[in-house]
């Protein structure tokens, strides 16, 4: 699928999900996020502390396009502040 644009409920959604994200990383933990625009599709990857090679990080993709993408979005968000909040209590 080629994705042209994000409504804008999805575009609010996908923006608490890097404001999450770079808390995250601002809390002292590793993050890596890829974006493909043709696809519209979104992966994160979340390690607690220090990325390492041997170390496996808690992983989401998304899909920024269709139907319902506004609530998968807002439900990735909520996971990635309540992630920060277990992590990082002193956001």
């Amino acid at each position: 699928m080629i994705c042209k644009t994000i409504d804008r409920p999805t575009r609010a959604q996908l923006h608490r999900i890097l404001d999450a994200v770079i808390d995250l990383n601002n809390s002292g933990n590793a993050t890596f996020v890829k974006t493909f625009g043709h696809t519209g599709q979104f992966d994160i990857e979340v390690f607690s502390g220090e990325w390492e090679r041997e170390k496996n990080g808690i992983k989401y993709e998304i899909h920024m396009a269709g139907n319902g993408s506004a609530t998968q979005a807002e439900k990735l968000a909520d996971t990635l502040e309540d992630t920060l909040e277990k992590i990082a209590p002193t956001k």
